[in-house]
């Protein structure tokens, strides 16, 4: 696989920002084209897996925030950060070069959810506007590494709502529930 999207797998840059258009991942497309420009051939691009486990690290850390932001207890919000990075899926995004970039999107659709997060707790209308818009631009760019990605938001969500006593469950999620969809 580590082959499959440089020149040594036969691939002109034209052809893989083609394909990659044609099953809607533009800029999935544009990264794969980057990789393929990446100095020091095959040898240097264990460089390119590592700013993947580097990825990984950042998505169990915003990971642990988020669940740190649904009021989890810090070691059990640790655990279950560790837990889901380390499974079987997430860990092709390292094994596997080609597959990097698909990590790169489930980080920014985390760092969508994080940031409409921060613009809900923001009191300045200004201020709001553009974290919203932040939020909005890493799931827009998240979908056009993979589509999937920014989905990750409805599985983030359901632990505040999930932890949520029920009694309070509509009078606190209405509101932020309906802006989290906006943004989305």
């Amino acid at each position: 696989d580590d082959y499959f999207w440089s020149p040594y797998g036969g691939f002109s840059s034209g052809q893989i920002l083609h394909f990659m258009m044609l099953v809607g991942r533009p800029l999935a497309g544009v990264l794969f084209w980057l990789f393929a420009r990446w100095p020091g051939g095959m040898a240097s691009m264990n460089v390119l897996r590592l700013i993947s486990v580097l990825n990984l690290a950042c998505l169990a850390y915003m990971y642990f925030r988020w669940l740190r932001v649904a009021q989890l207890a810090p070691l059990a919000a640790l655990g279950i950060a560790i837990a889901a990075i380390t499974q079987p899926a997430f860990q092709t995004y390292a094994a596997y070069l080609c597959t990097g970039v698909y990590g790169l999107a489930f980080s920014l659709g985390a760092a969508g959810t994080l940031m409409t997060r921060r613009a809900l707790e923001t009191g300045e209308p200004r201020a709001r506007r553009r974290r919203f818009a932040i939020a909005a631009l890493a799931w827009l760019a998240s979908a056009a590494m993979y589509q999937p990605a920014p989905f990750l938001v409805f599985a983030l969500l359901a632990v505040p709502i999930l932890v949520t006593p029920p009694a309070e469950l509509w009078s606190r999620w209405r509101g932020p529930a309906l802006r989290y969809a906006a943004v989305f």
